[in-house]
């Protein structure tokens, strides 16, 4: 079975999908946004297994996704197959073909929050539940089938001839047994499959507290009746309250948008029979924790007190702080700390110690930061030593929605990990500077007399305010030393606007190969005097190769090769460009028109093809570098033109049919295209 969702989207735009994905997987549904893609020629026909197993597939356009030509393919499959789910996350005009279509506007920020983000994850669950059709509405995927068939057994062993829910308890309770047996009874991605299934489902009965397994198993197990009885047929049928149970774990399959009823479905289903909830109850599960941990939806489980960091004196009103000497203390010492030249790991430490004394009531501090797109939110610092108290469903929730708030048991519904932690009550601000959210800093305790109040949130928001704006000037310090190192070791090979983007993302010149597997445009450039009488007025040979570098760079392409004689730069590289061929014949036609009006004789060529491509650093040393058959192909053409000429493979011309005019020529190896100039 493939994915519920495929997110088609710009590379330059990662960091705002990842958002709108983390959404998207918090309605349960399985995402496939951000692969990691097998360097070689297979990695295309994964892309295409993924788009097209896919029961939906949400295109995110953007001022970059627009000119994709990838993009634009993958939108173009799933408006074919009647899966295309649009949505629009910049101020910009879908492509010619899908400009009629009914797109989600999440531009302007409300893909972050807001109610414009809600209606669109309804429409999408809407969109899921329809294709499952009505005949599938009780299908079972492999974990709900092992059950099954654990549950005829259990039911035939007792000499039964109907499926009780009884027996599909233990089908459920049994399942990880099953999968553990020799021979296998499924196929390799079915066990695989069935696993998931299972782990997810031990996870939710440890929460829940309880014997072993298979102490549980022997307490629920009935003695056999009617041993020695089995009926001759070796069947059973499922009886009324079974059925019911089958409906009802199919509903909850189908308010979770996927086509297949589960394990987990099932026991969800079967926790809704009174007396086997009591049973399991009177065994020592917790039933309403086990059907927290199995429902998939994330819990109101707030008090919200406040709701963003720009509020009043943080110790105005009458509320008391519990300790407001160290509160002010905190305030006046924070400006100082943070203009510090400790590194941030140290300051974080630091504010975290003196917010906990802030609170002796709670003293269990934790800050987080967001980290990549895999890391998602890295512990920063936590007070006192140890495990933090800190709840990610509702760090999440604070950033996501720019939200403070405070938390007490007893408010909505339980937060599992609150519970786990034995929680009593927790303050949580977001760290948000110019609309970004930076991270969230915490504050909770096992014991506390009284709920927070309005001014200790107060002062929790202005200390995350200052945190915040520290963090984005420290951010800014080293985004513009890895700009100034940049132009220092990469100046002269990588065009300007390239190097912008790089300045953004440090993590991208690290020590070691940061490479990939990436469609590019190379430019072959060979210089020589040759035979002509005006080479020598025209300037040395390095003159030449000058020229040519500054137009490539001025053309986005990055110079990966440099000799004597002759020059090469990819186009497409690092970043994305939709217009790299383009691009690549800009740079072509310049070095052609300012080396002949010289009188010197150049010849160029231009291929595209797939080059295993990145950065590779060691100690102060950075190289941009690029490998693969098209370097070679792109050299080889090249050296078949004549001087003057510039040549276009049939992989490049692909993209450049409408912008230039060109005559065929045979050479070894197969037919290259010529480009016409005006005379």
């Amino acid at each position: 079975m493939g994915v519920d969702l495929f997110v088609s989207y710009a590379r330059a735009d990662v960091q705002r999908v990842e958002t709108l994905v983390r959404a998207l997987e918090g309605r349960g549904w399985s995402v496939f946004w951000d692969p990691e893609i097998p360097v070689g020629r297979g990695w295309r026909d994964h892309l295409d297994q993924q788009i097209t197993g896919a029961r939906g597939v949400v295109v995110a356009w953007t001022e970059a996704s627009v000119r994709s030509d990838w993009v634009k393919e993958e939108a173009e499959a799933a408006r074919r197959r009647g899966v295309l789910l649009p949505v629009l996350l910049d101020r910009v005009q879908p492509p010619f073909g899908f400009q009629h279509l009914q797109t989600a506007d999440l531009a302007d920020g409300q893909f972050r929050h807001g109610d414009r983000l809600e209606s669109f994850l309804e429409q999408v669950g809407q969109f899921l539940r329809a294709s499952a059709s009505a005949s599938a509405s009780e299908e079972l995927d492999e974990s709900a089938r092992l059950v099954w068939q654990v549950a005829a057994d259990e039911a035939l062993h007792a000499g039964e001839s109907t499926l009780e829910p009884d027996h599909l308890l233990l089908g459920c309770l049994s399942l990880g047994k099953v999968l553990e047996a020799t021979p296998a009874p499924l196929r390799p991605d079915q066990m695989e499959r069935a696993r998931l299934q299972w782990q997810g489902l031990e996870k939710a009965l440890s929460e829940a507290g309880g014997p072993d397994l298979a102490s549980l198993r022997r307490t629920l197990r009935k003695p056999v009746r009617n041993a020695g009885t089995t009926p001759n047929n070796r069947r059973v049928r499922r009886s009324d309250s079974t059925r019911r149970c089958f409906s009802d774990a199919a509903r909850f399959a189908h308010e979770r948008g996927v086509p297949q009823t589960s394990a987990r479905d099932l026991l969800l289903g079967l926790l809704g029979i009174p007396a086997l909830a009591s049973e399991l109850g009177r065994s020592g599960v917790e039933v309403q924790r086990l059907e927290l941990a199995l429902r998939p939806e994330l819990p109101e489980a707030v008090e919200v007190l406040g709701a963003t960091p720009a509020v009043s004196s943080p110790l105005a009103g009458v509320s008391p702080i519990a300790n407001a000497r160290a509160a002010l203390e905190l305030l006046y010492e924070l400006p100082r700390l943070c203009a510090g030249k400790q590194d941030v790991r140290t300051l974080l430490a630091e504010v975290a110690r003196r917010i906990a004394a802030a609170f002796p009531e709670t003293p269990h501090v934790g800050i987080l930061l967001r980290g990549d797109a895999a890391q998602g939110l890295e512990l920063a610092a936590h007070e006192p030593p140890g495990e933090p108290l800190v709840s990610l469903t509702l760090a999440w929730r604070a950033m996501e929605r720019r939200e403070a708030f405070g938390w007490r048991q007893g408010t909505g519904d339980l937060v599992r990990s609150m519970l786990n932690q034995r929680t009593a009550a927790a303050m949580y601000a977001p760290l948000i500077w110019n609309g970004e959210a930076l991270g969230v800093v915490a504050v909770g305790g096992r014991t506390r007399s009284r709920e927070f109040n309005a001014d200790e949130l107060r002062l929790l928001i202005a200390v995350a305010h200052q945190l915040a704006l520290a963090l984005a000037q420290r951010r800014t310090l080293e985004q513009l030393e890895v700009r100034r190192r940049l132009l220092e070791r990469l100046g002269g090979r990588i065009p300007p606007a390239i190097l912008d983007a790089l300045s953004q993302h440090p993590e991208a010149i690290s020590a070691g190969a940061v490479l990939e597997a990436r469609e590019a445009t190379v430019l072959a450039v060979h210089l020589g005097p040759g035979d002509s009488p005006s080479a020598e007025s025209a300037g040395t040979v390095g003159r030449a190769v000058a020229v040519a570098i500054e137009a490539m760079l001025a053309a986005r392409g990055v110079i990966v090769r440099v000799g004597r004689d002759a020059v090469t730069s990819v186009h497409g590289m690092l970043v994305e460009d939709a217009e790299q061929a383009t691009h690549a014949l800009e740079a072509g036609c310049a070095i052609r028109a300012a080396l002949l009006r010289t009188g010197y004789p150049v010849r160029l060529a231009i291929h595209r093809g797939i080059l295993v491509q990145g950065l590779v650093t060691s100690g102060l040393h950075v190289e941009p570098v690029a490998d693969g058959p098209a370097l070679d192909e792109a050299r080889r053409i090249c050296g078949a033109a004549a001087a003057g000429e510039l040549l276009l493979s049939n992989y490049a011309h692909r993209r450049l049919w409408g912008a230039v005019a060109v005559h065929p020529r045979e050479m070894e190896g197969g037919t290259v295209l010529v480009v016409d100039f005006d005379p």
